[in-house]
């Protein structure tokens, strides 16, 4: 199949993507059945059935063009086969309209107005002020004027995707299906991170030059990777660590349509040996060199901009609590976990602080869409500091209006950390209790801290805490939830549980 499903072929065809249908002759028999001249309502129907499946398989990953098919073709089968009155239908055939114009302009993930995207593509405008009318208008259009739009529009689909792919595409064999081995894309990303990691490592040094990396260097893949790539040993390594950044995070862009990207982007982020270790080996070795967190910190920006965080930070906290790791990597591992749940905490921080300021000061505005980039608004970096957050020691991120994320943990995770907690972990372990699902008092966080102290030897239980009884995690929920029973939720209250309801006539209370 071509790069981008949702648009016309290129010549040259750079990678395979697997489809929803079985094989080529699958996507054939549905093409027939809509477009085949004796197709009739029965055969429609059958291939918009098909399509319906390919979209439960491939759910947010179906190709644009297959959706906007989808819409336009159930609206016109159910004309086809009568049964609904003019209003109901012309509403269907404006609601068809609108979401196909919304698929193809986001198969091309651009910025233009619909007038600019149908122009690129080949599309009638009248079709762009169709949608306009059906969205704005004071009137609906008739149903004659909607039948000949919808005819035009799935000729149109004909000529820009469903010929096309038929024209390029093949079937598979199943050995070259790439499923979880290791993919040119997967082999890429961790070359460039452990390109990213080499460079970086040189920064922390206070080495200048990709020249003087190469000198005390000696992975074999980050030399490999120089040579083939051809640098000039005088290339200066923060320009290399942004270039690097940014071929990272554009092949992650250019393969996001896969489903494993944040295992694989992590997987790949763990290859980052230095980085990792770090935080441990600059404290060991007290070195004067550049702060770990300066360095790093694009590379968590762009982590927080594509929802990677919860990812990474879960795989760092599983290396601090693995008692087989080295201890430098677990210590390193768990410094920055501290830092992204950190940073998180902060994020939110910031913006209940701006909430509250806004709703004083209805003037006030902050940027936060500089947060992830190289220039973060300067106004936020002084309510950081405020805050008493000093941006040259902490991660300093935000979440994505495109890819929405938040950091919440289960009572499983919870609990998780608790049994396995140790002196590394500790710190981190009582960061998680304050994001929790269920939001614990003082002193219930006490208590499970008390159980996490009691799990490893060496640390005694919080001061008061005298009776030898090691109180589990579902003793403390438990008593949570009794403490709970009684509270109102908002205007209800929840009554007790003897009372017989069907005991009580309609319309009366038994109290």
């Amino acid at each position: 199949m071509p790069k981008n499903p949702g648009s016309q072929p290129r010549s040259e065809v750079s990678q395979s993507l697997v489809g929803a249908w079985k094989n080529k002759l699958e996507f054939k028999r549905v093409y027939e059945g809509i477009y085949r001249r004796n197709a009739d309502t029965a055969t429609k129907r059958k291939s918009l059935i098909r399509m319906k499946i390919w979209k439960s398989r491939l759910m947010t990953l179906t190709p644009s063009s297959i959706l906007a098919t989808l819409s336009i073709l159930e609206v016109s089968v159910k004309d086809a086969e009568k049964g609904i009155n003019d209003p109901d239908l012309r509403a269907m055939y404006s609601t068809a309209l609108v979401r196909f114009l919304n698929y193809i302009h986001s198969s091309t993930r651009s910025t233009k107005s619909f007038y600019s995207v149908a122009k690129d593509l080949g599309l009638a405008s009248f079709v762009v002020d169709l949608r306009h009318l059906c969205s704005h208008g004071q009137s609906m259009p008739s149903l004659k004027i909607f039948r000949q739009t919808f005819t035009y529009c799935l000729k149109w689909l004909k000529s820009f995707y469903w010929e096309p792919q038929l024209h390029a595409m093949q079937d598979a064999k199943i050995e070259d299906v790439k499923r979880n081995n290791k993919t040119a894309f997967e082999r890429n990303l961790r070359t460039l991170f452990i390109a990213y990691d080499g460079v970086a490592e040189g920064m922390r040094r206070r080495m200048e030059t990709l020249g003087q990396v190469c000198l005390q260097n000696t992975h074999q893949e980050f030399l490999h990777w120089v040579f083939t790539k051809d640098f000039s040993q005088k290339e200066k390594l923060p320009d290399l660590a942004e270039k690097l950044l940014g071929e990272i995070f554009a092949a992650i862009s250019a393969e996001q349509q896969v489903r494993e990207i944040a295992q694989i982007f992590t997987e790949a982020f763990l290859e980052c040996s230095c980085l990792i270790k770090s935080p441990a080996v600059a404290e060991k070795e007290d070195e004067d060199g550049i702060s770990v967190t300066v360095i790093h910190q694009m590379l968590f920006r762009k982590i927080a901009e594509w929802a990677f965080v919860s990812n990474c930070l879960t795989a760092l906290i599983k290396i601090a609590e693995c008692e087989t790791e080295n201890e430098i990597r677990r210590k390193g591992a768990a410094f920055w976990s501290q830092r992204l749940i950190e940073g998180f905490m902060a994020f939110q921080e910031l913006k209940c602080v701006y909430k509250k300021n806004k709703d004083a000061d209805s003037s006030l505005s902050l940027d936060f869409s500089t947060i992830n980039t190289p220039s973060v608004d300067g106004v936020i970096l002084e309510a950081y500091e405020e805050m008493g957050i000093i941006p040259e020691t902490s991660l300093i991120f935000s979440d994505s209006l495109r890819r929405p994320w938040c950091l919440r943990f289960s009572w499983e995770f919870i609990k998780k950390r608790a049994l396995r907690a140790s002196e590394v972990t500790l710190k981190i372990f009582e960061s998680c209790l304050q994001l929790s699902d269920a939001p614990l008092d003082a002193k219930q966080q006490e208590n499970l801290l008390g159980i996490a102290r009691k799990v490893f030897s060496g640390q005694e239980a919080p001061e008061g805490q005298t009776d030898e009884k090691i109180y589990t995690l579902e003793d403390v929920l438990g008593a949570k939830t009794r403490e709970n029973a009684d509270l109102p939720m908002g205007i209800w209250h929840e009554t007790p549980k003897e009372i017989d309801w069907s005991s009580c006539p309609l319309g009366s209370l038994p109290w």
